[in-house]
Order: C-alpha cells, then sequence, then structure tokens
C-alpha cells in the first residue's frame, strides 16, 4: 500500500515538472531575454528619453505634466520601434520619468555650481 501512494506521488511529481518543462520555463527564457535586451539598451533609451524631454519642454510647455509624459512615452516607444525594440507603455513612462528627473537633476547642479562660482568669485 504505501509502495502504491510512493509510485502515485512520484507520477504527480513527474507530470508536474513535465508540465513547468513545457509551458513556465520557455516563457521564463523568453522574459529574460526581453529584460536583458531592455538592460543593454538601456542608456539609448535614456539618451532618447532626455531629447525627447527636451524637446516637449522647448515646444510643448503648454501641456500638463502628465500630457508631457504620455508624449514623451510616444516618441520613445516610436523611436524604439523604428530601432527593433520591443517595450510597453509603461516602460517608456518610466523612461521618461527618469530621464525628466535626470534632466532636472542636471539643471539643478548646474545653477548649483553657477552659484559656487560667483560666490568664490565675490
Amino acid at each position: 500500500m504505501e509502495q502504491g501512494i510512493f509510485y502515485i506521488v512520484i507520477g504527480l511529481a513527474s507530470v508536474c515538472f513535465f508540465l513547468l518543462g513545457k509551458y513556465v520555463f520557455p516563457q521564463a527564457a523568453d522574459v529574460i531575454n526581453s529584460a536583458l535586451t531592455m538592460l543593454e539598451s538601456y542608456p539609448l533609451l535614456m539618451k532618447w528619453g532626455e531629447a525627447a524631454c527636451r524637446y516637449i519642454k522647448q515646444y510643448m510647455d503648454n501641456m500638463t505634466g502628465e500630457e508631457k509624459n504620455k508624449k514623451a512615452a510616444e516618441f520613445i516607444m516610436e523611436l524604439a520601434k523604428q530601432a527593433g525594440l520591443k517595450i510597453t507603455e509603461e516602460q517608456a513612462r518610466s523612461i521618461a520619468q527618469a530621464a525628466y528627473d535626470a534632466m532636472k537633476r542636471g539643471e539643478a547642479d548646474s545653477a548649483h555650481e553657477g552659484q559656487v562660482s560667483s560666490d568664490a568669485e565675490s
């Protein structure tokens, strides 16, 4: 009786491992590959995001913050599509927000450096 239960458990475990190997692991490889591709192209996407943020700040200043983020995400998605990269709208919005934050940090740093150099000249 105990041996029969043991064989049933082994059989169920085999079926579970087969299903995991057939359906879960192949999709996991695709997810990992897409994440690695995204990480490799991140510096390029950030440059595109910064360019989109500068363009929107200069030419579309009458829009709200959410509209600007959406427009920047559209620019990034279009450029990524042309480059053959697959990104979601959420990823594009995150890149646009990160690029905007980096642009603001750069502006704050340059303003701070200007203040420090003017204080040093005095």
